[in-house]
């Protein structure tokens, strides 16, 4: 008589077949979500998916595009700081070149005079 061992046999491999839905099945029923393939519910609601898909996209599109733009603002912000201290600076130049006291000295250099009377007004009849 021969002896039946009790041997226990590993789980079969489950072979990838041509059919999509099984495919999809067998990747899912790990999780226990099976039954959306099944069931149909997949492709009926297939358009709903696309739209979801879709509105992640443009909230992905949207977030890159908005720090694209802060950072943007950012550098011209600085820029703006920058030009406006230069001009403060060239503010500071033009009023200290149109002070009395320095007018006054280019214009005797020039030969020019403060003259005390006040200009004249002509009047035609």
């Amino acid at each position: 008589m021969s002896k039946k061992r009790n041997t226990v046999r590993p789980p079969k491999r489950k072979r990838w077949k041509n059919n999509l839905a099984l495919n999809l099945k067998a990747l899912l029923e790990p999780f226990g979500l099976d039954d959306l393939v099944t069931s149909g519910s997949l492709l009926k609601n297939a358009p709903l998916y696309a739209f979801i898909i879709m509105i992640g996209c443009l909230y992905i599109w949207n977030t890159v595009i908005s720090d694209k733009s802060k950072r943007s603002i950012e550098t011209l912000t600085i820029e703006l700081e920058d030009l406006q201290y230069r001009d403060l600076q060239l503010q500071q130049e033009v009023n200290r070149e149109t002070e009395l006291a320095r007018l006054e000295k280019r214009a005797k250099s020039k030969g020019l005079d403060w003259t005390d009377n006040v200009p004249y007004v002509i009047e035609l009849d």
